[in-house]
């Protein structure tokens, strides 16, 4: 599965650069100047769509695994252009 597959929207794939780069919820939110509730959600939601993909690994450790390959990619992309 490409993260192309997961249809993030844009908050949410923001919000997973953010994470990936050690943001913590209040700093995204302040970053984004949204409620920190709101990020809470948008990150939710992220787990929520990879969580139907890996039935063994924690949706707290999948979370994390999947910024730093999401990060990974973007880079290898920038590094392409």
């Amino acid at each position: 599965m490409k993260i192309e597959d997961f249809k993030f929207t844009k908050r949410e794939s923001i919000i997973i650069d953010l994470a990936a780069k050690g943001y913590e919820n209040k700093e995204i939110a302040q970053n984004l100047k949204i409620k920190v509730h709101q990020v809470r959600y948008s990150v939710n939601n992220v787990k929520v769509k990879i969580s139907f993909h890996s039935k063994f690994a924690t949706t707290e450790r999948m979370f994390t695994i999947f910024c730093h390959e999401y990060m990974k990619k973007l880079k290898e992309e920038q590094d392409e252009d």
